[in-house]
């Protein structure tokens, strides 16, 4: 056997080593920093632009029923950029009115110049199909579809994606594919912030927009956003406001523009906060500007989204400050859901005091009042979320009723036109891990674990019908009251009070009532096998076996690493 030498002994003890204690903390951030896809070798190269536009996406105005706002971007040779929009026909499109486009111009920090121009189409039809397509007059486009905004609530599907951030092209891209797939009618898409690491970087910001690819060609976008919009900052990405069109109805400061903004849609008050403005002025800006805006509300929904959460799921993480200044606001108006990233990691869950109270038939155990508090995480970097019992959730009155941590999720959320919405949260593979109902009727609301649904409005062109509301079985004629004096029925036999066969009525034999059900649509999108959300006190915790293992490893390579290099500075001191 060949003598190996001391400084080969060495060189292979820090190796193990260093392996070992990587695995021991690999369960702290899987892929912190990104990196798991290696970098383009010419990444000018892949995204200099060109004349022919490309970053196309759609952003809401304030009014989405009769306008629509297009971005792009193009090289600087382009200099008449405008949008041609069309009605749809089974045929090719004819062009029926053409918009002039505003632009913004910058060098790339790869080197290049690039153009952004953004158009708003007015005066448009509520709740209807347009086609549309960008370019110069020379080069375009292909022809894309948007669907303005119905002037009714409900009967609309949109999506949430958590933090993207890092290696969006070769990881994120399957989150945001597997839920444009699951709701490719979907009427927006809600992205908690942190799209991308560096605030700069003309190729990550490239890489986020071929991840979201024809859903962001299709789908309006409502972003809010997060520390790495400012990463390293000081101020927001110049691609924020170049590359999106948000509403400009916020707080009057500019350091708000665009990052604080209301879109109202379909009976749905979406509203953005900026957390990384949130100290001195700003913060009270935003505090009440937020409190007018849940104040003087029309719709029969509110959403609120900011990056970071008033409760972490990640270890060592507290958001004291907007949890104290915003919290008691979405408690007091009842905000439907709060939406939140930061933690690369996903939590649900409500304050313990809205368990309380419940409405008729409902058990704490998987029901609750007030907002639901969600986190979630699109991208392949994670986090290593609390023990339940020392968790942020926990030490500020908190249920974590669902906890992720090493997955990719994608959220869908289907807004009905009877009083419910409902979100699913789903893995990049399609499987159903959370779901839960918000349900509004003249007892109140009450927020309930569910199962999957079979689709929702924005499965198809024409939706998919909702699992029909539940019906009173002692009652099913008149389920909102069985025993209403005024309702001429017979509790034994509600459906005919005077049936001979019923032995109150002077019948003999008993005959069941079967209780009515609406037809099922077929699903179009695949679906998984429906489990029931954890109980309070049944909490999930998934994705925790593989790092385990690692930490196991580690410690033995960690062990064996430092037992080489002991035993070969013992035989060098010997030798010496």
């Amino acid at each position: 056997m060949p003598k190996i030498g001391h400084s080969t002994l060495i060189t292979a003890g820090i190796v193990a080593a260093c392996v070992g204690m990587s695995s021991m903390a690999g369960g702290v951030a899987v892929a912190a920093g990104g990196g798991l896809a290696p970098p383009p070798a010419d990444p000018a190269g892949i995204h200099r632009p060109l004349a022919a536009p490309d970053r196309i996406m759609l952003t809401p105005p304030a009014d989405p029923a009769t306008t629509q706002s297009v971005t792009w971007r193009t090289s600087d040779a382009v200099t008449t950029p405008r949008v041609e929009w069309a009605v749809p026909t089974a045929g090719p499109a004819t062009v029926a009115g053409s918009v002039e486009a505003e632009t913004t111009a910058h060098t790339a920090d790869l080197g290049y110049k690039v153009r952004f121009h953004t158009a708003t189409l007015t005066g448009l039809e509520p709740d209807t199909a347009y086609l549309y397509r960008v370019g110069d007059g020379e080069t375009w486009s292909e022809w894309l579809e948007f669907r303005t905004a119905a002037t009714d609530a409900g009967g609309f599907s949109f999506l949430i994606q958590g933090d993207a951030q890092d290696d969006n092209r070769a990881y994120t891209s399957r989150a945001f594919r597997a839920a444009f797939e699951a709701r490719p009618y979907a009427k927006l898409a809600l992205h908690v912030g942190d799209l991308i690491d560096t605030d700069t970087s003309d190729a990550e910001w490239g890489e986020w927009n071929e991840a979201g690819a024809l859903a962001n060609q299709h789908v309006n976008l409502i972003a809010t956003p997060g520390n790495h919009e400012y990463y390293p900052g000081p101020d927001l990405a110049p691609y924020w406001r170049s590359q999106f069109a948000f509403p400009l109805n916020g707080p009057d400061a500019d350091a708000l523009d665009e990052t604080v903004y209301r879109v109202d849609y379909q009976g749905v008050r979406f509203l953005s906060l900026n957390s990384m403005r949130a100290s001195g002025a700003l913060l009270e800006q935003q505090t009440a500007w937020l409190e007018e805006q849940l104040r003087d509300n029309d719709n029969p929904w509110t959403v609120v989204t900011f990056h970071h959460p008033l409760f972490s799921v990640s270890s060592g993480r507290d958001n004291a400050t907007i949890r104290e200044a915003w919290l008691p606001l979405l408690e007091e108006y009842d905000v439907d859901l709060v939406v939140s990233g930061h933690d690369h990691a996903y939590g649900r869950g409500n304050l313990f005091a809205n368990e309380g109270d419940l409405p008729e038939g409902a058990d704490a155990a998987d029901s609750h009042t007030g907002p639901v508090y969600l986190v979630s995480v699109a991208g392949p970097k994670m986090y290593v979320p609390d023990p339940i019992e020392t968790s942020n959730w926990t030490a500020n009155g908190a249920n974590l009723r669902a906890m992720a941590r090493d997955l990719q999720f994608f959220q869908t959320v289907d807004v009905t036109d009877d009083g419910r919405m409902h979100v699913e949260a789903r893995t990049v593979d399609g499987a159903l891990f959370d779901a839960f109902t918000i349900t509004k009727d003249a007892d109140g609301k009450v927020v309930s674990n569910d199962e999957a649904w079979l689709g929702g409005p924005g499965s198809t062109r024409e939706g998919v019908a909702a699992p029909a509301l539940p019906t009173d079985p002692t009652d099913p004629t008149d389920p909102t009251d069985p025993t209403d004096p005024t309702d001429p029925t017979d509790p034994t036999d509600p459906t005919d009070p005077t049936d001979p066969s019923d032995p109150d009525d002077g019948g003999t034999t008993p005959t069941p009532t079967p209780t009515p059900s609406a037809p099922i649509d077929t699903p179009v999108s695949p679906t998984s096998t429906a489990s029931a959300a954890p109980a309070s006190g049944d909490l999930a915790v998934t994705g925790a076996a593989a790092p385990i293992g690692f930490i196991a490893l580690g410690a033995l390579l960690t062990a064996g690493g430092a037992g080489v290099l002991l035993r070969t500075f013992s035989r060098t001191r010997k030798a010496s």
